[in-house]
């Protein structure tokens, strides 16, 4: 059954690919263009028509026109981009802000990306999120990791985000038309997203987003997509969805993972003792062929487990 399908590899010494699918793709590949993994396609050296910025100790990037305000602390790998501004006493690490930003006095930012015309006024705290172009923070506003802000959001003053929230403007007949949920059914299946007033602060402008339930098979491709999930979590979960399709019992679904867990670490062992000992594929084939059977795992499961 597995010789109906191939796998072509190009592997690469010293040049540098990845490619942006995911949250977790955009932040890792990020990381690396800010820690010059990909020079010389860094900051410092711009390409085209980019804005070139300033490079120093500890993978600091300033565009030109920034203005840094007095006792505020840019730690390590921050990027900022040109004309904007930081108040006083705000600490910056592991984030990149984009053009003509305005980040209040004691401000708390770390692993973010800020993207441009935004304002982030005083004693705000945010931690591992994305800020979509336009948004306004008010004052005391605190994002916990995992958020999307989507444009033009208004959040605050004084209020608090929880971990992977996801906050947009968009209502859902514009969704609908993007999306091409346009039947009758999915008016019950899809709810309004701007609430009035907004959960998020007296001045707030925006509204929780919910993926709605998918109503088909056809929609199986759109997925929520977790940032900031824990490895640990993340893996049994990728796990559990290779296992089975179908609900079970949880004595039974436990089996399944377990199996798949044993499965994909044995395809792993297999795969790196080839490539050391250089054994021909057709005895790889082989070896994973008996492996699905020992573990019962079914044909349309074993491609993507080799490929993770």
């Amino acid at each position: 059954e597995v010789l109906g399908n191939n796998i072509y590899v190009n592997i690469i010494v010293v040049e540098y690919a990845a490619r942006v699918s995911n949250l977790h793709t955009y932040d890792a590949i990020s990381k690396d263009v800010i820690n010059r993994w990909v020079y010389p396609l860094v900051p410092d050296q711009p390409i085209s028509n980019s804005p070139r910025h300033s490079y120093s100790r500890h993978n600091v990037y300033l565009g030109s026109s920034v203005v840094l305000g007095r006792d505020c602390k840019l730690t390590e790998d921050v990027v900022i981009g040109q004309s904007t501004s930081v108040g006083g006493d705000t600490r910056i690490s592991k984030s990149v802000i984009g053009k003509n930003c305005k980040i209040g006095e004691h401000v708390d930012i770390s692993d973010c990306y800020i993207w441009d015309n935004v304002v982030v006024e005083d004693y705000c705290k945010l931690k591992q999120s994305i800020i979509c172009n336009s948004s306004v923070l008010k004052s005391g506003t605190k994002v916990q990791p995992g958020c999307i802000i989507s444009y033009n959001v208004i959040l605050g003053p004084s209020c608090c985000v929880p971990q992977g929230t996801r906050i947009t403007l968009k209502d859902s007949r514009e969704f609908k038309a993007s999306s091409g949920f346009d039947s009758d059914e999915d008016d019950a299946v899809i709810q309004e997203t701007v609430e009035t007033p907004s959960p998020f602060g007296a001045e707030g402008r925006g509204g929780k987003w919910e993926l709605p339930s998918l109503v088909s098979a056809d929609d199986s491709d759109i997925i929520m997509e977790k940032w900031c999930v824990e490895d640990s979590a993340a893996s049994d979960s990728s796990f559990s969805e290779v296992s089975s399709h179908h609900s079970e019992p949880p004595e039974m679904e436990s089996a399944a993972v377990e199996e798949a867990m044993f499965f994909y670490h044995e395809v792993l062992d297999s795969i790196r003792s080839g490539l050391v000992e250089k054994t021909s594929s057709e005895n790889l084939i082989l070896m994973i062929n008996s492996s699905k059977h020992a573990y019962n795992i079914p044909i349309e499961d074993v491609p993507p487990t080799i490929i993770k």
